[in-house]
């Protein structure tokens, strides 16, 4: 049974493949169904969505550009819903709004934009000059979601661990790996954390930085959200609950193992083809 200090460690460790894994946008269609099963919409959502329904603003980005989708912008329409709310009501109601959207993969906007046609011109030039850039990244650039605030959560405190430690090597792959993965999934939550640790840990603090360390996260993260958005985080969730169930039952080992390598081919043959080199034999 593992304590609490050794899931620390165990955290720390694989923080690089926790944060690519905790990173993949297909988790918040999770997020969205469970928020859908214990939830319902109220008058509060329908007046925060007021003004799309009137214009259609924006088609499926319309909360970038409704002036409702802002924290401010829900607490006000939340205000006007119901006159004689108190402001303790105000607040529960804005909150349930807020996470019934955050939740889902469209996320929330920093701030409203106001001018649509100068940002669809400036969402093309990047999709056209920058590498690797689309206008989705550009979209999802200016948005945040659950998944956004949990992963740069979760890379603040390894760090903090690292740092506890005075694990100078841990601490700057940490940040390498969060360095790439707020710009491969336009993160600017997990970009601000990076810029605020490095600050204090290098500059406040005077601490050089090993950019072979750096590299070294770089590169896990970028593997490790590769490899994640190919298999699919449904399969990688099934293999590591029965890796678990492996470890823990000895005497069932083989049967684990025969249902991993089952769990494994179903999925080749659905997304790949029956024949397919990729597929594994069965222990004999």
């Amino acid at each position: 049974m593992y304590s609490i200090t050794d899931l620390k460690k165990l955290t720390v460790k694989n923080s690089s493949i926790l944060l690519s894994f905790f990173s993949q946008s297909e988790l918040l269609k999770w997020t969205r169904n469970i928020v859908d099963a214990t939830t319902s919409a109220t008058l509060y959502d329908d007046k925060v969505d007021q003004i799309y329904n009137q214009t259609h603003i924006g088609g499926g980005n319309h909360r970038l550009f409704d002036e409702s989708h802002t924290l401010g912008g829900i607490f006000e329409k939340v205000k006007q819903t119901y006159p004689d709310d108190n402001f303790l009501q105000e607040i529960i109601a804005s909150v349930s709004v807020w996470f019934k959207d955050v939740t889902t993969p469209g996320g929330m906007p920093f701030i409203n934009i106001d001018d649509k046609i100068s940002y669809d011109n400036s969402a093309k030039w990047f999709s056209e000059n920058i590498p690797g850039a689309t206008t989705k990244w550009f979209y999802d650039f200016h948005m945040y979601d659950i998944g956004e605030i949990f992963t740069s959560s979760l890379g603040i405190v390894c760090s903090v661990f690292a740092i506890k430690n005075n694990d100078r090597v841990k601490l700057e792959e940490i940040l390498g790996s969060m360095s790439i993965l707020s710009i491969l999934t336009a993160n600017p939550l997990m970009g601000v954390a990076v810029i605020v640790i490095t600050c204090y840990e290098y500059t406040l603090k005077k601490k050089a930085l090993d950019f072979k360390n750096i590299t070294t996260g770089i590169f896990k993260s970028s593997l490790g959200l590769f490899i994640i958005s190919l298999l699919g985080v449904n399969l990688i969730v099934h293999l590591v609950i029965l890796m678990i169930v492996y470890k823990a039952f000895k005497k069932k080992r083989k049967f684990m193992y025969e249902n991993i390598i089952y769990i494994w081919n179903q999925y080749i043959k659905k997304n790949y083809a029956n024949n397919s080199i990729l597929l594994l034999d069965k222990p004999k």
